[in-house]
C-alpha cells in the first residue's frame, strides 16, 4: 500500500512537472504573436497558398520558391478560416506545441523518465524552436514529423526485430512510409533525416545478426518512399534552378566545418556568448559517452546502443550530410537544415545535462541554459523582424489615387502589398513595372546583375505615369544599410531622383527592424506628366 501511495505521489510529481513546462511553451509561443508584422518569407508564403489548390500552387512553387508543396496545401486550407497575422501564425504554434508531448512521450518510451522531462524541458525554451513556432513557414512542422519518423525508425530496429505480430509490423512499416513522404514533401532538408536515418538501419544491420531480417522489409518501405516521391522530381530539378537567387550572393562564405559548428550552435542556443559554443559540444559529448569515476580512475567509453544510435544518426547526420552535399556556391547553409534534427538534438543534450554530477551541478548548469534561451527570445518580443506593416499603413492614410509607388529592393513588395490594398501604379525594383505580391526568382540573380540598366527604364515609367502635382513615394532601407555595395544601384535610382524632382521629404520614425524601410516622398512638377 505505501508502495502505491509512492508510486501515485510520484506520477503526480511528474505531471505537474510536465504541464508547468508545457505551459511555459504555450506563453512562449503565443506571448504579443502579432505585436509585429509578418516578413518577407511568410508574405511570400502565404501569396503562394492563395493560388488555386493544386494546380496554382504547384506552378507558382516552380518559380517563387525552392519547398515541396505540402505545407502550402494545408495553409492554403486554414487561411480560409484563420487569415489574420494571428490566426496565420497560430498554424505553426499549433505544431511547435504538438511536439512537447511528443517529446516526453517518446523519451519516457525510449530514455526513461530523466531524459524525457529534461528534452522536453529543453524543447519548450530553446530560442530557434520558439521562434519558428511564431513564423508562418513550414519550420515548426518539420520537426514534429521528423519525430514522427524517428519513432518509428526505433519501432523498426526494436519491435520487428523479434516480434511476429503482424499488426506492428503493418503499423511500422506504414509509418515509416507516410512519414518519410511527408518529410519529403513538406520540405528538401527532409532528405537529410531520411538518409540519415537509413545508415542508422544499415548500421544496426551490421552490428546485430538478429536485424538482417530487417533488410528486405527496409528496402521495400524505402521503395515505395521513393514512388510516392518520384512525382515531386521533375519538379524539384526545375527548382534547383532557383536556389542560388534564393540563397542570395550577399551572404557570407563559410567553409563546411564552420557551417557545422554555426548549425549546430544556431540550434542550440541561436548564438552563444562570445561565439564560443563550448556548453552545448560538452553537452553532446557527456550525452554520447558514459563516465565512469572512480577513485583510481577516470574512465569515458562509448556503449553503443538502439538509443544512442538513434540520437547520433538522426541529430548528427542530417547536419553533417547537409555540408556534404550542399553545392560550394551557397556559403552559409541556412539554419532551418537544422529544424530536422530538433528532436535528437533535444534527447542528446538532456542525455548530457543528466549526465551531469553532483545533481546540484546539473541544475546549474540547466538554470545557465534557461537565462540564456530566455535572454534569446525575449529580442523577439521587443524588435520586429519587419516594419513594412507600418509603412504600408503610413503610405495607405496619405497616398493620393494618382501617386506612384517606387519600392526597391524588389523582395520588399511582398511585404508590403500584403498590408497594402491601394490601386496607385507601383514599381518593384529591378523586377518590373505593377503591383508585385511573390517575387519570381527565376532570372533574379540576372536582374540584380543588370540593375544599372533598369534605371532609365524606370524613370521613363514613372514620367509616363505620373500625374501634376501627385506624390511618387520611394520605399527603399538606404538610411538603415547606408554602406550595403548590394544597394549601390537603389542608390544611384534615388540620387536621379533628386536630380528631377528634388530633395523629397523623408519619413524613417518606423521601428527599427531587420527587414526595413523609409518612405521618400517626392512630388511630380504640375508642369510634368499627363492630367
Amino acid at each position: 500500500m505505501k508502495q502505491f501511495v509512492r508510486d501515485v505521489k510520484v506520477y503526480q510529481c511528474e505531471r505537474l512537472f510536465f504541464v508547468a513546462i508545457f505551459a511555459a511553451g504555450v506563453v512562449l509561443r503565443l506571448y504579443r504573436l502579432d505585436a509585429f508584422g509578418i516578413w518577407r518569407d511568410e508574405a511570400q508564403t502565404i501569396f503562394l497558398a492563395r493560388h488555386s489548390f493544386p494546380f496554382g500552387i504547384l506552378q507558382a512553387l516552380e518559380y517563387a520558391d525552392v519547398s515541396p508543396p505540402l505545407y502550402y496545401f494545408l495553409l492554403h486550407f486554414w487561411e480560409r478560416i484563420f487569415a489574420s497575422d494571428w490566426g496565420l501564425r497560430f498554424f505553426s504554434v499549433v505544431f511547435g506545441l504538438a511536439i512537447i508531448p511528443l517529446l516526453y512521450w517518446l523519451g519516457r518510451k525510449i530514455y526513461g523518465y530523466s531524459v524525457a522531462i529534461l528534452a522536453t524541458y529543453i524543447a519548450a525554451l530553446l530560442p530557434h524552436h520558439v521562434i519558428v513556432s511564431r513564423t508562418v513557414r513550414m519550420y515548426s512542422l518539420l520537426p514534429l514529423v521528423s519525430l514522427l519518423a524517428i519513432y518509428f525508425v526505433y519501432q523498426l530496429i526494436t519491435a520487428c526485430v523479434d516480434s511476429s505480430h503482424v499488426r506492428i509490423k503493418r503499423n511500422t512499416y506504414l509509418g515509416i512510409i507516410l512519414s518519410f513522404a511527408f518529410l519529403l514533401y513538406l520540405h528538401n532538408v527532409g532528405a537529410f533525416l531520411v538518409l540519415s536515418a537509413n545508415c542508422l538501419v544499415a548500421w544496426e544491420i551490421i552490428r546485430h545478426k538478429a536485424a538482417r531480417k530487417l533488410f528486405w522489409p527496409w528496402f521495400l518501405t524505402q521503395a515505395c518512399v521513393a514512388l510516392l516521391y518520384l512525382p515531386w522530381v521533375p519538379m524539384l530539378i526545375r527548382q534547383l534552378r532557383l536556389q542560388g537567387a534564393v540563397m542570395g550572393p550577399w551572404l557570407p562564405r563559410q567553409s563546411r566545418l564552420g557551417n557545422v559548428v554555426r548549425l549546430f550552435s544556431e540550434l542550440t542556443a541561436l548564438a552563444w556568448p562570445g561565439g564560443r559554443p563550448w556548453l552545448w559540444i560538452a553537452l553532446f559529448t557527456l550525452g554520447t559517452f558514459t563516465i565512469k569515476m572512480r577513485r583510481e580512475i577516470l574512465a569515458l567509453y562509448l556503449r553503443f546502443s538502439v538509443a544512442l544510435d538513434l540520437v547520433l544518426f538522426c541529430s548528427i547526420g542530417p547536419i553533417l550530410f547537409a555540408a556534404l552535399f550542399t553545392p560550394r556556391t551557397i556559403g552559409i547553409i541556412p539554419s532551418y537544415v537544422t529544424l530536422v534534427a530538433f528532436p535528437a538534438v533535444c534527447y542528446l543534450m538532456a542525455r548530457g545535462v543528466s549526465a551531469i554530477r553532483p545533481r546540484v551541478l546539473s541544475l546549474v548548469v540547466l538554470t545557465l541554459l534557461s537565462v540564456l534561451w530566455l535572454r534569446t527570445v525575449s529580442v523577439t518580443y521587443v524588435r520586429p523582424a519587419s516594419n513594412l506593416r507600418e509603412v504600408a499603413a503610413y503610405v495607405s492614410a496619405r497616398a493620393g489615387p494618382d501617386d506612384c509607388i517606387v519600392i526597391a529592393p524588389d523582395y520588399l513588395a511582398s511585404t508590403f502589398n500584403y498590408y497594402y490594398s491601394g490601386s496607385q501604379k507601383q514599381v518593384a525594383f529591378p523586377s518590373g513595372f505593377g503591383r508585385i505580391e511573390e517575387i519570381t526568382w527565376l532570372y533574379w540573380v540576372d536582374n540584380w546583375k543588370n540593375a544599372a540598366s533598369f534605371i532609365e527604364p524606370t524613370l521613363q515609367y514613372l514620367l509616363r505615369e505620373s500625374k501634376a502635382g501627385a506624390c511618387l513615394w520611394f520605399i527603399a532601407p538606404l538610411g538603415a544599410y547606408p554602406n550595403d555595395p548590394y544597394f549601390s544601384q537603389i542608390r544611384v535610382l534615388k540620387s536621379r531622383l533628386d536630380e528631377i524632382y528634388g530633395p523629397p521629404q523623408v519619413v524613417d520614425s518606423f521601428p527599427p527592424a531587420i527587414e526595413c524601410a523609409e518612405v521618400y516622398i517626392y512630388r511630380f512638377p504640375k508642369s510634368q506628366g499627363v492630367d
